[in-house]
């Protein structure tokens, strides 16, 4: 009779933790994916802003200053740590086949959810691998820019601030994807 107590003892248990495991892992993962969300739209708000202010420069010197501190200033927007530690560890949660996280999501949309994460994943990686992108070619305009000649200086500025601006349109678009990969995320939870 010990061993039947103790299996109506653990199912008694069970069906008291089970549905508040269930809610509970289900709070961590929409908190991972909200945050890490956040962080990352703010790391691209914060490098439109950066961009926005470049073709505002009118000294030619700051002008090519600012551009060539772009790698700096803009990379330290993104503490790749932070922003893919969170995806990165949830991604290998559901990637356990064991691990009680996958459970705690309709069975039917585990697949969903599993791909709206790595489609996460993946555009943080893109958009990370794009700035180192952008800060280059900044970096290459400005060097441009200081050895041109004066008359060819405002056309030089013209073509790096036609490029800023078509920039500013990408990191947008990246930004409102992010968004909207969040929100199927979220509400699929």
């Amino acid at each position: 009779m010990k061993i039947t107590q103790q299996l109506i003892d653990g199912l008694v248990t069970i069906i008291k933790i089970g549905p508040k495991l269930n809610r509970d892992q289900r709070e961590e993962i929409r908190t991972i994916v909200g945050e890490l969300g956040d962080e990352l739209q703010r790391a691209l708000k914060m490098a439109i802003a950066y961009l926005e202010k470049a073709p505002r420069i009118n000294e030619d010197q700051a002008y090519s200053d600012y551009l060539s501190n772009s790698t700096s200033k803009l990379l330290s927007a993104f503490n790749e740590f932070e922003i893919c530690s969170g995806i990165y560890g949830l991604h290998d949660r559901f990637n356990q086949a064991f691990d009680p996280t996958r459970y705690s999501i309709n069975l039917g949309s585990i697949q969903k959810v599993h791909d709206l994460i790595d489609s996460l994943g993946d555009g943080e990686r893109m958009v990370i691998d794009g700035m180192d992108k952008l800060t280059e070619d900044l970096r290459e305009m400005a060097w441009e820019f200081d050895a041109a000649s004066d008359d060819d200086k405002e056309v030089i500025r013209r073509q790096i601030n036609t490029f800023i601006k078509l920039s500013i349109g990408s990191i947008e678009s990246d930004r409102k994807n992010i968004k909207r990969t969040v929100r199927e995320v979220l509400k699929v939870m």
